[in-house]
């Protein structure tokens, strides 16, 4: 059995809130393993894993470029491994192109914002009927980008897929000067 805890289980069975015999059967190797702030060095091996792992689950290539891979060393994980698992996962889901852009980053904490982008910040100064369009309109030419990228410009698959006529997909198209497969 190989099991991970952040509680302090010796304190646990001195409380009575841990069974002591429980604790001796699985205390036979301890490993220590430090929180991925103080080990960086794993993690470009981490997100190269992850990387590859989405690769075959999500059946799309993403690529990280230097400064991605530097910003995401940079962090300082509060969440850990799951943390960085869930910020891949949410790239292959969310970036509309192959390759990962700086706005494609975002990393959610636990009592924390979201860190934002300038961009994001601009919307700040702005009414927030208009800021949140502004941020509809930016997330579904990103969503419907990344649809299109995904199945080759072809208009009445992504309409089929999303859920979306035709007609609607057509205009959005056109709205967004996004290219398809009727437009080349």
């Amino acid at each position: 059995i190989i099991a991970a805890t952040n509680k302090n289980l010796e304190e646990m069975v001195g409380e009575g809130k841990f069974r002591e015999d429980l604790y001796y059967r699985l205390n036979v190797v301890r490993i220590h393993l430090p929180p991925l702030r103080e080990r960086r060095e794993d993690i470009r091996a981490l997100v190269d894993y992850f990387r590859r792992k989405f690769v075959q689950q999500k059946g799309r290539e993403l690529h990280f470029g230097a400064a991605i891979l530097e910003r995401l060393s940079a962090y300082d994980w509060p969440g850990n491994v799951r943390q960085l698992k869930n910020v891949m996962e949410r790239l292959f889901i969310t970036c509309p192109g192959n390759e990962v852009q700086e706005s494609d980053l975002i990393f959610y904490s636990l009592g924390a914002r979201p860190q934002s982008t300038a961009a994001e910040e601009d919307l700040l100064d702005l009414p927030i009927k208009e800021a949140r369009q502004r941020l509809v309109a930016e997330f579904e030419k990103r969503y419907l980008a990344a649809y299109l990228e995904r199945y080759g410009g072809n208009i009445s698959k992504v309409a089929e897929v999303i859920g979306e006529s035709r007609e609607g997909l057509s205009k959005k198209i056109k709205r967004y000067g996004l290219k398809d497969h009727d437009s080349g």
